[in-house]
């Protein structure tokens, strides 16, 4: 049964009407220290929001920053939240309705905006490092390492730039020096086809002695040369050959270029010429491109034996040839190709059609430089 002094007066009821009234605070997760709390310092604000009363913002009193906040939630009909206030002397109660709030943490906005204007893989990157195990820290700095600042690079360029100088000299149309290089010395104002390229450009005398002597040797030991084992080029003009000593060096000659052609690789100690070594070293130094032990035979080296190859058959058949005994010789050449070497020698075609194209002739004047130079196609577009 209750007691005297456990019974109270209720003095007033107060209802909140339009004002805010008292307002319950809790604070989300759970509540805060005493030494915290004594910290905080709270206030009301009008909310922007129109489902809540007010905004209440706990402050900090010597920092000054917004460290809880929270919205005042309209009452509903159904329940209200009143304070009771008792007078502890005349034992009187007053009740007002109040508001509640539930007060959260907030982040400072610098802190936001500093995060929005992160770069994502910058924001990994710490997080990684700060978080993250030792595996992933690892293949987070090597990616750091990695990273290029492209301002810097742009920056490095175009100070390159600025330093580069362009010789208006170099703007000039060249001659193509690798077709030059290819070519025996040529005589481009010759009078006669038997100037145009001298035997001398592509044989010294001392290197066809070499060969004449070789021919001479085999001939007293009656240790011929069968034509049957060699190339049906030596074949097509070795009876052009018999009544002129040099012109029978000039096609063995032509024949151990021929042997070049078929080579897929030159090695050091391997012979190319079978009949002279002086002329054996005089290939290895003229048609090899590197001095290592062993070199591929590169399109370059098989251009420039088969133009020299076409200039020798030309001084053997009075500046005529027939490309096919030539294509016939080396396996796998392309006749298109052959046509185009003879074509930058400077020779012209004697019969018209794709069947008798073949059939080549060096005439007087030359053609100019530039007209005997193949001229690169630009591909279509497809």
């Amino acid at each position: 049964m209750s007691s005297a002094s456990d019974e109270c007066q209720i003095r007033d009821v107060k209802l909140r009407g339009g004002q805010l009234g008292p307002v319950i605070v809790k604070f989300e997760h759970a509540r805060l220290k005493k030494a915290e709390a004594s910290d905080l310092k709270c206030e009301v604000y009008t909310s922007t929001n129109s489902e809540s009363a007010g905004t209440v913002a706990a402050v900090a009193k010597n920092g000054g920053d917004v460290v809880y906040q929270g919205d005042v939630a309209k009452e509903g009909d159904l329940c209200r939240t009143f304070l009771a206030i008792r007078n502890k002397r005349t034992n009187k109660m007053r009740i007002y309705e109040a508001s509640s709030v539930m007060m959260s943490p907030t982040v400072a906005s610098n802190f936001v905006d500093l995060f929005d204007q992160q770069d994502p893989k910058t924001a990994n990157y710490k997080l990684s490092h700060a978080f993250g195990s030792k595996k992933n820290k690892r293949i987070a700095e090597q990616k750091a390492r990695m990273t290029v600042n492209i301002d810097n690079v742009k920056e490095k360029l175009s100070a390159t730039a600025h330093d580069v100088t362009i010789n208006e000299d170099t703007l000039a149309p060249v001659e193509d020096d690798s077709f030059l290089n290819m070519l025996p010395p040529c005589n481009q104002e010759a009078a006669t086809p038997a100037d145009v390229y001298p035997i001398s450009g592509i044989l010294s005398k001392k290197e066809i002695k070499s060969l004449v002597q070789y021919l001479s040797e085999a001939e007293e030991s009656d240790q011929h040369l069968d034509p049957s084992r060699l190339s049906p080029f030596y074949q097509s003009l070795v009876q052009k050959t018999s009544q002129c000593t040099q012109k029978a060096a000039l096609l063995l000659y032509a024949e151990s270029l021929i042997r070049l052609c078929k080579m897929k690789k030159i090695v050091r100690n391997e012979k190319i010429c079978l009949y002279s070594d002086l002329v054996n070293n005089k290939i290895l130094k003229d048609f090899r491109t590197g001095q290592a032990f062993s070199e591929i035979v590169t399109q370059f080296m098989l251009d420039k034996a088969l133009v020299h190859i076409i200039i020798i058959g030309l001084h053997l058949n009075g500046f005529t040839l027939d490309l096919e005994k030539l294509a016939r010789s080396i396996p796998r050449l392309n006749m298109t190709r052959v046509r185009t070497l003879a074509n930058m020698v400077g020779t012209h075609s004697m019969k018209k059609g794709v069947a008798s194209s073949n059939l080549i002739e060096l005439r007087v004047p030359l053609p100019n430089l530039s007209q005997r130079i193949p001229q690169q196609r630009t591909p279509r577009r497809k």
